[in-house]
């Protein structure tokens, strides 16, 4: 499948599957069914076309079922990803700096996602164990996009104690859609920088708009 957005190659890279190799993530995918291993399929539902879950949720035949039509897998290192017909595989690296601490470009992976959704596309966001890292980044398009998506906003007009998009607010959402996530503590501190950055540009934007 050729892709329909050209993902940024400063973030994001494609790669074959190959047949070779004896790691843990290549076989995982080597019989490409997971339900023999766990006789059940765990990838959670976040949003109308975005979905959650594990290198081990990844299945062809479930994944034609619900119309998957983008494979993004996060990692800390790159990984062989298979290819599928219909599907388009790609990854996101993620740094580790010099202190051992994640280095997430936030704005523009998020940017991305929401771009394939706006275009009706149906993404499947998978980590090792689908609890953490990517998580992170769905809890990070939630506080980026959440006031652009309608399901979001209902659920927090409906949470009488959130007034605005926060790490607290995306957290308990994402829980509604997957109890198992398991955000770290390197993590939280980039979602609490990323939360207070967006309102710091949002208390800027409204005293502009108020300016005579």
């Amino acid at each position: 499948m050729s892709n329909n957005y050209e993902l940024s190659q400063e973030i994001m890279s494609s790669s074959s599957f190959k047949k070779t190799g004896s790691d843990t993530f290549q076989k995982s995918f080597s019989s490409n069914n997971f339900k023999s291993i766990y006789n059940e399929f765990n990838a959670s539902q976040v949003l109308q076309n975005l979905y959650l879950g594990s290198e081990f949720d990844i299945n062809y035949n479930e994944f034609n079922d619900i119309n998957i039509t983008h494979i993004i897998y996060i990692t800390t290192k790159h990984q062989n990803i298979p290819n599928y017909n219909n599907i388009t595989t790609s990854q996101i690296i993620v740094n580790i700096d010099k202190t051992k601490h994640y280095d997430i470009d936030f704005i523009n992976i998020n940017k991305q996602i929401y771009t394939l959704l706006n275009s009706d596309n149906t993404v499947f966001i998978c980590c090792q164990n689908g609890t953490t890292l990517s998580a992170t980044i769905i809890l990070s398009f939630l506080i980026q996009y959440g006031h652009k998506i309608n399901e979001f906003n209902k659920y927090l007009s409906e949470q009488t104690c959130y007034k605005f998009i926060s790490y607290d607010s995306a957290l308990d959402f994402l829980k509604t859609k997957r109890p198992n996530i398991s955000i770290d503590l390197d993590s939280i501190l980039l979602l609490h920088e990323f939360t207070d950055n967006k309102m710091q540009q949002h208390k800027l934007q409204l005293n502009c708009n108020y300016k005579i």
